[in-house]
């Protein structure tokens, strides 16, 4: 697998820093490395260039209705960029029900944030940093679980020998945008060229990244006309 150091080699020669066959400075390489990362964390801010979404079952602690979510923290796992959808999930039969995540506003506007059930239906995370917290609501009486669905991350480099492995089709998005973000620090001009390829390969990358929605109809405009899938019932 390549290496931190032979994606900002190729890199820089692509900017002209360095021609075929030399190799960056230890300086140059490090200040690279740094950018490289920064980069990397700016496209997990970007959902099309997350190229998973992580199944995360987490434990419900009976009469528990506040969480926090990262590492070192009650659901001991990365922090999330963002839950894309939650279910709750009983242990016993597995089975899930759909919880919805509800805004800053809505979760103000529940007035009995105490109120308790057996069934949690809301969750809210307030995305604080380095551990948010996750607040289930009705605050579950029982102990189970909880499915959430976020973001993976792309993480990111920790040195030059560190060799990296991402899907197909990122190893020339990394190059061509890391040139980019390079050009600055090497006082070098952006090329129409490059910025055209820098954009065509994430948009090769978002495009096979979309996931297309499934439609749905109202049951009430095309009743008796076959089955249910999700139910088994005829409709």
């Amino acid at each position: 697998m390549p290496t931190a150091r032979r994606l900002i080699t190729n890199a820089l020669r692509t900017l002209n820093v360095t021609a075929s066959g030399e190799t960056p400075s230890a300086a140059e390489a490090s200040d690279a490395l740094e950018v490289l990362n920064e980069m990397l964390e700016q496209w997990d801010l970007e959902e099309l260039m997350v190229y998973t979404i992580v199944r995360n079952i987490l434990t419900l602690t009976a009469t528990q209705g506040t969480y926090t979510l990262g590492t070192g923290g009650d659901w001991n796992i990365a922090r999330p960029i963002r839950i894309d959808r939650a279910f709750f999930r009983e242990t016993a039969t597995e089975l899930e029900l759909p919880a919805k995540i509800l805004s800053e506003e809505e979760y103000q506007g529940i007035r009995l944030k105490g109120t308790t059930g057996s069934w949690p239906r809301w969750i809210y995370n307030d995305r604080a940093y380095p551990l948010s917290t996750v607040t289930a609501w009705p605050v579950p009486a029982v102990g189970n679980q909880i499915v959430l669905y976020t973001w993976g991350q792309l993480g990111s480099i920790a040195n030059l020998d560190t060799s990296w492995d991402f899907p197909p089709g990122y190893a020339m998005a990394l190059r061509y945008n890391l040139a980019v973000a390079l050009a600055p620090e090497f006082a070098r001009k952006v090329s129409v060229e490059l910025a055209s390829w820098a954009a065509s390969t994430k948009m090769k990358i978002k495009t096979v990244n979309t996931e297309v929605p499934i439609l749905s109809v109202d049951p009430a405009l095309h009743r008796g006309q076959g089955w249910d899938w999700q139910t088994g019932e005829t409709i």
